[in-house]
């Protein structure tokens, strides 16, 4: 008889009202990723697979070294309002940054006052920070009734030392979301399909200048649904790149609840 593969400790969707009732987390985790194309060759729950893994594996490796850590289910949709292809899922930044605030009200409410949001999509990160510059008006650290507001932090899903095992970065479909996916959802990668795939180029060069920000036409900066190089993938590589991201996620984790909450955190 094949065993069972048991629960996972801090997995909401995984645990029972007794193991919840008795649990009581320091912190709340909450992966953000997205539904969108990446190229001929991975499926649309890239990013979503990716965070939900590191986030998930992440609070497990915290539980494990004691620090109660709580993993929310991923939140699938997010910005995509520059995507041309069909069923690119996306919803306007209010309403985003509002179900934020929405799930991070709730959590305040039942006590807990760390939560860290785990990004798995960059279209994501400019209405996260804007989301967390609102919260922030609820009440900042060493203000009056501070104790009782919540710190969120956010953080990308990928370790910072994941260029030990890519050797082609790439902002989209490349040769590190293709090993993420690899690592957690093998039988999606359709390995077939890998390539070399081409970016565009705006043909006005000032556009290139990291200090203008504009929104790119996805459809055009990867004419193909990806950009950057996979014919070199090493499936072997797969679990060293989860590795990393989890114990990454674990480390935020483990860190954020190192100093015990006060009305001056994250300041002693």
């Amino acid at each position: 008889m094949t065993e069972r593969p048991q629960p996972r400790p801090g997995i909401l969707e995984e645990m029972t009202l007794p193991e919840i009732e008795a649990f009581e987390p320091e912190i709340v985790v909450i992966p953000v990723g997205s539904t969108e194309p990446h190229g001929p060759h991975l499926p649309y729950g890239t990013d979503t697979f990716a965070a939900r893994a590191a986030a998930e594996q992440g609070t497990v490796l915290a539980n494990e070294r004691g620090t109660p850590a709580l993993c929310y289910p991923a939140l699938a949709v997010g910005l995509n309002v520059n995507f041309g292809w069909p069923f690119a899922l996306s919803m306007k930044v209010p309403t985003f940054t509002q179900l934020l605030t929405d799930l991070c009200e709730e959590i305040e409410s039942w006590g807990v006052r760390r939560i860290l949001l785990v990004n798995g999509h960059g279209g994501n990160t400019a209405a996260i920070q804007a989301f967390q510059r609102n919260w922030a008006h609820r009440g900042c650290a060493g203000m009056p009734g501070a104790e009782d507001h919540a710190f969120v932090c956010s953080v990308l899903r990928r370790s910072p030392r994941n260029s030990e095992v890519v050797r082609h970065p790439s902002n989209h479909g490349g040769e590190a979301e293709t090993l993420e996916v690899l690592a957690v959802r093998p039988e999606l990668v359709r390995t077939e399909k890998f390539d070399e795939f081409p970016f565009g180029e705006p043909a006005l060069d000032i556009l290139d200048n990291p200090r203008l920000h504009w929104v790119r036409p996805w459809h055009l900066h990867v004419p193909r649904g990806a950009g950057g190089e996979t014919r070199d993938v090493r499936p072997e590589d797969a679990d060293k790149l989860q590795a990393l991201n989890a114990e990454w996620i674990a480390d935020v984790i483990c860190d954020l609840c190192s100093l015990p909450w006060s009305a001056r955190y994250p300041y002693e």
